[in-house]
């Protein structure tokens, strides 16, 4: 049995639709900031699992300079003990990062590349890798990048919908990184619990390296939006998100549908919600 920390989130969401026998954590079952009682609840939770994966995050980039704490124990101290725990019972654990472990100076990563993250969140989660490789070597560890899908509530998440709408979409050019279709990601995890990779720390993205302006400008072109797309400037907050941060891999092979295609399987999904 696989057991899924984070069910109601983005990637857990996929998750529920890709793993054959699953056991699913939200935040109503457990408050992962409970560090006192964390190993007690994973004790029970992990009981009879074979594979877990933590998809749960602190993902607010700019809440995290001001949270710190919290971002810590959810991003490092929770994973901290997941990986021990999960390394005691014999149980496999995948954990999911991110792309902002790395401060994009270089651009363009592979696995090996030296990581310096810029702002809290991503020092949080490049320290809750490193504790889960320290506690668990087996662990395979999965950098991502702009993750979206069903239920997310970020730019890309939220793009197709409002150009199907035919509402003003306003979008910035300062970032550069590959957007990636959780569905897809779910699917990956799947196979290389399958073909039981080695521990250790992979890439996997969507395979289109693009800004969220030029995103918005193709996919309102592929669907023929009556959308008016804006180019603004990036804002505040930039000096804590990597300018370029696309991730390379090296250490597994996986075939990446194209970024069209992930968003036509995403707005068939949200044209068949709206239908039912």
């Amino acid at each position: 049995m696989i057991g899924v920390i984070g069910g109601t989130g983005t990637l857990g969401r996929a998750l529920r639709e890709v793993l054959p026998v699953i056991k699913f954590h939200s935040r109503r079952d457990f408050d992962l900031r409970n560090v006192g009682g964390v190993e007690r609840y994973l004790r029970k939770f992990l009981r009879e699992l074979k594979v877990v994966i933590n998809a749960a995050a602190y993902t607010d980039v700019d809440g995290a300079e001001g949270n710190p704490v919290e971002a810590t124990l959810v991003n490092a101290d929770f994973p901290k003990v997941l990986a021990r725990v999960s390394r005691e019972m014999g149980v496999r654990l995948v954990h999911v990062s991110t792309d902002y472990v790395f401060d994009g100076r270089v651009g363009f990563y592979y696995e090996d590349d030296y990581p310096q993250p810029l702002g809290v969140y991503g020092k949080t989660k490049l320290l809750g890798e490193r504790y889960v490789l320290e506690e668990n070597p087996d662990a395979i560890v999965i950098r991502t990048s702009w993750l979206y899908g069903p239920g997310g509530r970020n730019f890309f998440s939220r793009l197709p919908s409002m150009l199907l709408k035919g509402e003003e979409v306003k979008a910035h050019d300062g970032q550069l990184s590959s957007p990636t279709y959780a569905p897809f990601l779910a699917r990956v995890i799947f196979e290389m619990l399958e073909g039981e990779v080695p521990g250790g720390v992979y890439h996997v993205t969507g395979r289109f390296p693009t800004t969220p302006f030029k995103a918005a400008v193709l996919l309102g072109d592929a669907l023929g939006s009556r959308s008016r797309i804006l180019l603004r400037s990036p804002g505040p907050g930039m000096e804590i998100r990597p300018r370029t941060s696309v991730l390379l891999s090296s250490r597994y092979r996986y075939d990446a549908p194209s970024f069209l295609k992930c968003m036509e399987e995403y707005v068939a999904f949200l044209r068949s919600s709206v239908e039912s």
